[in-house]
């Protein structure tokens, strides 16, 4: 069975986090800069897909734009129905 205080301890000697008495536990610093790394690598994601949305949306839009010309043409010349 695994206590807090074990945890702590292995979070510490695995160089995750750094306890200051009186102060608590705070994320160690070289793991600051994983952290980081890997929130921007999840902010590239989601602007990738962000741009994968709007690319979809426009083909989208443009494809919906000349079906509905087409329909207006149509129309105008008595074909549609």
């Amino acid at each position: 069975m695994i206590t807090t205080k074990r945890a702590y301890e292995d979070l510490e000697r695995d160089g995750f986090i750094t306890t200051m008495v009186g102060r608590g536990s705070f994320v160690a610093e070289s793991n600051m800069e994983i952290l980081k790394e890997e929130q921007l690598r999840i902010v590239e994601q989601k602007l990738q897909e962000a741009v994968d949305q709007g690319e979809k949306a426009v083909l989208l839009w443009r494809k919906c734009r000349r079906y509905f010309l087409c329909c207006i043409r149509r129309m105008n010349d008595g074909v549609c129905n």
